[in-house]
Order: structure tokens, then sequence, then C-alpha cells
């Protein structure tokens, strides 16, 4: 009697740790915009996440700004958008901050059909001229960060490369 309770503990106990109850679904840690397609989380169309939030644009490029000279910048999310217009939002690395700013991007002159002279319309860390050549896949932004009193009194600069988000 004792062998045959002995074998049905161990047979139950064997039917109960071969069943895995623990596996994730891979869908359940896919952010709220987020579709889940083949246990991969997607993002609609022209959409990405950075500094804590979705932006979705017209034709979207993203990437990180690395400068020492304002080194909490993280993602950069540009938007070329239709009658030569541009959006741009920026993402701080910073700790307890996960938020991106609307920056903007106005354009001081058109030098090409892809290329032009902008600035950032509110402050990354200072203000910037940029000067933009639009790719198919990609966007240069050359960065010359200015002092606020004096537009001509160049402080910094950094290049950085934006890519296009491919569905």
């Amino acid at each position: 009697m004792k062998h045959t309770l002995f074998f049905c503990l161990f047979l139950l106990l064997a039917v109960f740790t071969s069943c895995d109850n623990n596996e994730e679904d891979p869908c359940d840690d896919c952010r709220p915009r987020s579709t889940c397609v083949d246990g991969v989380c997607v993002l609609p169309p022209n959409t990405f996440y950075i500094g804590g939030s979705y932006h979705t644009g017209y034709n979207p490029y993203v990437g990180i700004l690395q400068t020492d000279f304002c080194p909490q910048i993280d993602s950069i999310f540009f938007d070329v958008q239709p009658n030569d217009e541009f959006a741009m939002f920026v993402a701080w690395d910073t700790p307890g901050l996960n938020q991106a700013y609307q920056t903007g991007a106005g354009t001081i002159q058109k030098l090409s059909d892809s290329t032009y002279i902008l600035f950032t319309i509110y402050p990354i860390c200072y203000y910037a001229y940029m000067h933009a050549t639009i790719h198919t896949d990609s966007v240069n932004l050359d960065f010359k960060f200015w002092e606020l009193s004096n537009p001509e009194v160049i402080l910094d600069s950094a290049k950085v490369t934006l890519y296009k988000q491919w569905q």
C-alpha cells in the first residue's frame, strides 16, 4: 500500500511539474499603442516610442544625438512634413525624467529639394541651427548650438544621422 501511495504521489507530482504554467506571453510587455504580431510588439506605421511617449509623423526619422555639450539629450524624432515643414521632439536621458519635448524646427533657408538650413524653435539645451540633408532612408543633421544672447556666437556643434522606420 505504501508503494502504491508513493507511486501515485510521484506520478501526480510528475504531471504537475511537466506543465509549464509560468511561460509568459511575449505580448504582455507590449506598450499600449502597439499590436502583437506573431509574438512581437509592433507600433503603428510612422510611430516611434521615445521619451516615454509615442510620436507619429508623416515621414519620421529617429536617432541619438551624442554630444558632451548637452549630454542629457537622448533620442531625436524628426518628421519631414509636406510643404517644407518639419517637426522635432527630443528625449532627455536624465534619471527620473523620461520625457520628450517638442523643440520644433523652423526653416531659415531651402538650399535644394533635400537640403535646408533650420533652427530649433524651442531650445534643446541651447538654441541650435541645423544643416539638414534629407535622403530616402536617413537625415543628416549638423547642429550648431548658439548662445541665447548672441546667435552669432556658436558654442558647440554635433552631427547626427537619423534613420527611417521601415515597416
